[in-house]
């Protein structure tokens, strides 16, 4: 009878190992499709593409699977596995991180599809586009703090090196995703300051065309008031014309002086934004409108062509005077076409340029009716904006604490940071030849004498086109010693402040060096004719404990096309150039 005993609980042994064996390979089927369903969903986890619901059914397969990973490890069958002393400990961690992944997948289906039916619908016109924002607030609080409710991520000591990297690689995703959200609570917070407000932005009209640093040259400028969720944008007014500080009212300070005084941008509109650093430029635009005007504004708004581009896109074509403007038309009438229509006059206080100046500032009226009206779905919106956001073609800046909070949480500041890269070539020929200046940077990194030597080749190509352009455009600026299509520019990087020995290769006078806010910039003046091409070659060190450069947008129009080993690029976005683990 002993004997028939053990025999029944050795064959039940080997069932239930068999048995175990097998549910253990499926929970680890079920964790590794966790795991890479999460992966695609974390690739897809950008504003426009959340607009669009996308990770929706990534994230719905990461919650199936880690719920079954999860019930699996907490089931009977494997109770006695648990109790063991080292493989218990691992089926431990297993059950509290497919727990904690499962609830993280949840949370996630749950914010997209509620998001989903949020953004489908049209944000409407004042109070109603308050609520809109009020109830994405709402979504992104409740899975805040259901993210914080997540404490649990089970034994940290004692497990083998692949769930030691699960647990680490969930508690880093979990994180990420918690600042994130702290970043879309910020950004809701100051999208509701500006819409309930009252406030009163200065809006500017950057051009791509004549091009300053990592921005168009600001050129009108208007008030735009919101309050009760209204967007009412006042007339826009020549900048250098209409809204001309006294010469020495405004005075630059810091970096700003130190580098770029000698330009006097505190008495010429035109001169602003030599640096790419937005805020103080932004600063220094808001004592020159109340200089001029008498007029305090609460921040700055700096659109231009491709911005515009992106509002047209998103509520649709815009009709000024007897013509409809679809986006694909934006971009090509505001920095070339107007030009032709309105005639081959360069006086700029003529009856054609005052006209050509009236009808750009209706097309921007005209796009923010159609945004305070609302009649779109706010997925559009936030997927064209998005883009625009990240080459730097919306800026936004104000010295109020919550709203410029979100402006940073947005990416819409305009700051550099400690580890950027910019190329900016600044127009000082007084034409409109960028939207005819093609621009590469090709960067390379090597390892010398205990340091990082960078080298960052540049050629720029002059195609403006033989015939056909008229003088506002190809030039030349009366007064300058040019020739027409002519290119004259400042060539500008910004640096890291770590970086040194900058030195433009056959290049022996500087116009511009040294520190400029967290970063550092060098530069040089030079002129290209119609149809040539010039190449320069820019070499600097960084420590050896450097090990990227952060590649900035430059917001020019074409983009520069950036190449770094095999990769190439359009700086229409930032991107990270990482050597050392390459």
């Amino acid at each position: 009878m002993r004997r028939r005993l053990l025999l029944l609980g050795a064959a039940a042994f080997v069932v239930w190992a068999i048995f175990a064996f097998f549910w253990l390979l499926r929970l680890a089927s079920d964790l590794q499709a966790g795991r890479d369903a999460a992966s695609a969903a974390r690739d897809q986890l950008g504003p426009e593409q959340l607009a669009d619901g996308e990770p929706l059914g990534e994230l719905r397969i990461a919650e199936s699977r880690f719920r079954a990973a999860n019930e699996r490890a907490g089931g009977v069958l494997l109770a006695p596995l648990r109790l063991a002393p080292v493989i218990g400990r691992q089926l431990r961690s297993v059950e509290a991180l497919s727990g904690a992944a499962h609830e993280v997948a949840r949370a996630g289906v749950d914010a997209v599809e509620r998001a989903g039916v949020l953004f489908d619908d049209p944000a409407g016109e004042g109070q109603a586009r308050v609520d809109q924002v009020q109830r994405l607030a709402q979504i992104v609080d409740d899975v805040a703090a259901r993210l914080d409710a997540i404490e649990d991520l089970g034994p940290i000591d004692g497990l083998v090196a692949p769930l030691a990297d699960a647990r680490n690689e969930l508690a880093a995703d979990l994180a990420e995703a918690r600042r994130g959200l702290d970043d879309a609570r910020t950004g809701a917070r100051a999208a509701l300051s500006l819409l309930t407000g009252p406030r009163r932005y200065l809006v500017l009209a950057a051009n791509n065309a004549e091009m300053r640093g990592g921005s168009g040259m600001w050129l009108q400028g208007g008030v735009l008031a919101t309050g009760a969720g209204r967007l009412d944008l006042e007339q826009m007014v020549s900048l250098h014309l209409d809204a001309d500080p006294p010469d020495g009212a405004v005075e630059p300070s810091g970096d700003l002086a130190s580098r770029w005084g000698y330009l006097r941008p505190g008495d010429e509109w035109r001169n602003l934004m030599a640096s790419p650093r937005f805020p103080a430029n932004a600063e220094l635009a808001v004592r020159m409108w109340k200089a001029a005007t008498g007029e305090d504004v609460d921040g700055v708004l700096v659109v231009d062509a491709i911005g515009l581009q992106a509002i047209v896109e998103a509520v649709g074509e815009v009709t000024v005077g007897d013509r409809t403007f679809g986006a694909a038309d934006v971009p090509a009438y505001v920095l070339h076409d107007q030009y032709s229509q309105f005639g081959d006059i360069a006086d700029q206080t003529s009856q054609n340029q005052a006209d050509r100046r009236e009808a750009l500032a209706a097309l921007a009226s005209a796009a923010v009716d159609a945004i305070d009206r609302g009649d779109y779905p706010a997925s559009t919106l936030i997927r064209t904006l998005g883009d625009a956001i990240e080459g730097r073609h919306l800026l936004a800046w104000t010295p109020d604490e919550v709203e410029q909070a979100g402006w940073e949480a947005a990416g819409m500041d305009g700051e550099l940071e400690r580890d950027s890269l910019l190329v900016s070539i600044l127009n000082q020929g007084g034409n409109k030849l960028d939207w005819f200046l093609d621009v590469e940077a090709d960067l390379a990194v090597e390892r010398v004498a205990g340091s990082w030597e960078v080298a960052v080749t540049i050629q720029m190509r002059n195609e403006t086109p033989a015939q056909g352009e008229p003088t506002y455009v190809q030039g030349p600026y009366p007064g300058l010693d040019l020739d027409a299509g002519e290119y004259r520019g400042l060539l500008a990087v910004s640096l890291p402040a770590a970086a040194t020995a900058p030195q433009f290769d056959g290049v022996d006078t500087l116009t511009v060096r040294g520190p400029d806010g967290p970063s550092q910039v060098v530069g040089f003046r030079f002129d290209l004719p119609r149809g040539e091409t010039r190449e320069v070659v820019l070499r600097f060190r960084l420590p050896p404990h450097a090990d990227h450069l952060d590649i900035e947008p430059s917001a020019r129009v074409p983009s520069i096309t950036w190449r770094y080993g095999t990769e190439e690029w359009e700086d229409s976005t930032s991107r990270v150039a990482n050597w050392v683990n390459r």
